[in-house]
């Protein structure tokens, strides 16, 4: 969870917001407590001549739901 002093920031021209804390060594878990919301984490970090990135998890809409047109003929 982060802290509650935490800033978030909207994220122009989108619906979301952001925000960076630190997080100790370890495992953790990143959940929001409505399942249905649009979540993505993102861990980043660097240090002497060294630096990574990487997706830790997402919770996406779907995009690709299937949709059935239906007509009625012209008689």
């Amino acid at each position: 969870m982060p802290p509650l002093f935490t800033s978030w920031f909207p994220i122009p021209d989108t619906d979301y917001s952001g925000t960076s804390f630190e997080i100790s060594t370890g495992v953790h878990t990143v959940q929001h407590e409505d399942p249905t919301v649009t979540l993505s984490v993102i861990v980043y970090g660097n240090a002497d001549k060294e630096s990574y990135g990487f997706p830790a998890g997402m919770r996406l809409a779907n995009i690709n739901a299937v949709s059935v047109l239906r007509h009625k003929a012209l008689i």
